[in-house]
């Protein structure tokens, strides 16, 4: 039996949350209940319940409860609670943006925007009556990720001020890590404020700033083209639905990032490793150590396990990849919700840059905990706050 719920809300209930309602008791109703992990509220409760959050100004969805505007999906992105949201809202770390651009029966949302100096991520939705959405695969538009993209005046300086020499001294290059996709298990239909039933998903960009470029009160872009689906290696992508989809706006952040100026000097399985700095914010960390002990430390491995020697001695820093920097709180807890963006090695020193899945306490964080599970010998901690 199908129970139509669509028209049981009342008018003043958000859409945003009357969607995600109908879709999880639409979905309940074909579904078996686990007693173990389910409480069932008669549905006159559930409508008190609905008219409550309402009042108080805080939506309850799925396992997050949404203020200030925030989308459920990148409150389960950030695993971003109701405090944290609040935070980040006020600090201005996160905006909501709700700029739409609809071609061919698919709509584009720019949904919202968490960024740092550092680090920046863009949630995207795309939407449509159109059931054949949710083949896609990927988009067959051989743009590249900057043509998709766009951050005014700040792309367009992501090229060399010079060209590296051949010892690859990176000093002098404009770099920013970037990655996009479709973010997991976000393909899911939902029933409109029409009781029309709509197709979804989201998709999100990150960028990781690694020379920390001005990007900020700029106008950014995202363009794509034709919503596509993978036919194989030599065929490629095909159309499943065609179309042009363009939105900018004013990508704004504050950023919070605390710099500490260290040069300390730590014994790595008798090697002498100078840390120069460390930056951290909530969102990103990156450690920057000396050079000459970078390379010393690359030997020592070398040393001690022959299989890391490569054939590009460039490629110095293929010990330090083992290596993840994890912030350390004031209690003695390692945060290890930490993904990396990549390193770079010049020369003069080694960075290491890294991501945090979801939001760090910057004030609460007292040193950095290197850990190295593959070659445990080089793990090593050091202090913030000497």
């Amino acid at each position: 039996m199908s129970i139509k719920w669509c028209n049981v809300f009342p008018p003043e209930v958000p859409g945003e949350f009357h969607n995600s309602v109908l879709n999880t008791l639409e979905t309940q109703t074909k579904q078996p209940v686990k007693k173990e992990r389910v409480k069932i509220m008669k549905f006159k409760t559930l409508i008190a319940a609905v008219v409550a959050v309402v009042m108080l100004g805080a939506i309850s969805v799925g396992a997050y409860t949404l203020i200030n505007g925030w989308n459920p999906k990148m409150a389960e992105i950030f695993d971003a609670d109701e405090q944290t949201q609040e935070k980040l809202t006020n600090n201005g770390m996160s905006k909501v943006v709700n700029l739409s651009d609809t071609n061919n029966g698919v709509t584009l949302d720019v949904v919202q925007t968490v960024a740092d100096a550092n680090m920046a991520y863009i949630l995207l939705r795309f939407s449509s009556e159109n059931e054949r959405l949710l083949e896609f695969e990927g988009f067959n538009d051989h743009y590249s990720i900057s043509d998709r993209f766009h951050i005014e005046g700040y792309m367009d300086s992501l090229t060399p001020k010079e060209k590296y020499n051949g010892e690859r001294d990176f000093s002098n290059v404009f770099v920013s890590s970037m990655s996009s996709g479709i973010v997991e298990d976000s393909m899911e239909t939902v029933i409109d404020e029409n009781g029309k039933t709509v197709y979804q998903f989201y998709y999100g960009i990150t960028i990781m700033n690694d020379n920390q470029q001005d990007y900020n009160n700029r106008v950014a872009t995202v363009k794509f083209k034709d919503i596509g689906a993978y036919e194989g290696k030599l065929e490629g992508y095909y159309n499943v639905i065609e179309g042009e989809w363009e939105v900018s706006w004013l990508f704004e952040y504050q950023d919070y990032t605390k710099t500490y100026e260290l040069n300390k000097s730590i014994d790595v399985n008798g090697v002498e490793v100078i840390v120069k700095s460390v930056e951290i914010s909530p969102l990103a960390l990156n450690i920057v150590i000396d050079g000459d002990s970078a390379r010393a430390l690359h030997q020592n491995a070398l040393e001690v396990y022959p299989h890391l020697e490569t054939q590009d001695f460039a490629d110095i820093n293929n010990i330090l990849n083992y290596i993840n920097f994890l912030p350390v709180y004031k209690n003695g807890e390692v945060f290890d919700d930490v993904s990396s963006m990549g390193s770079m090695g010049g020369m003069e020193e080694y960075a290491a840059k890294k991501i945090f899945n979801r939001i760090l306490d910057i004030d609460n964080v007292t040193g950095i905990y290197a850990q190295c599970i593959s070659y445990p010998e080089y793990e090593f901690e050091f202090s913030l706050v000497d």
